[in-house]
């Protein structure tokens, strides 16, 4: 965990599937495996998998994060169209608490630390 602005963080680098236009955060994340545990107050989900079925959450979505995924999976080619970025980050979801606050700034994940 290293201080990032006054704000303890945990850092991922990851491989970044859609780019985003600006940094993003600090937003809300919760670690979803299925669309019905998701809080609409969430703006970032982090997933095992680019599922089809998050597209039923892009009107409350301003980043993904996945374990696995492609480029040319018809979830990244729709978030792309719908300018929501989604990062690639391995082993993610077992090193960061189940909700919290996040930042994306220049391709890397921050976790903020309450």
């Amino acid at each position: 965990m290293l201080p990032v602005d006054g704000v303890m963080s945990l850092r991922f680098k990851g491989q970044t599937l859609v780019k985003p236009t600006a940094a993003i955060g600090p937003i809300t994340y919760q670690v979803i495996e299925d669309i019905r545990t998701f809080d609409k107050d969430t703006a970032c989900v982090i997933v095992p998998f680019l599922d089809p079925n998050l597209f039923l959450l892009f009107g409350h979505l301003s980043l993904i994060v996945t374990e696995k995924g492609s480029v040319l999976s018809h979830l990244a080619i729709l978030a792309l169209e719908h300018g929501i970025p989604v990062v690639l980050v391995s082993g993610i979801i077992k090193a960061v608490p189940p909700a919290g606050n996040m930042s994306l700034k220049n391709g890397e994940i921050l976790i903020h630390e309450e």
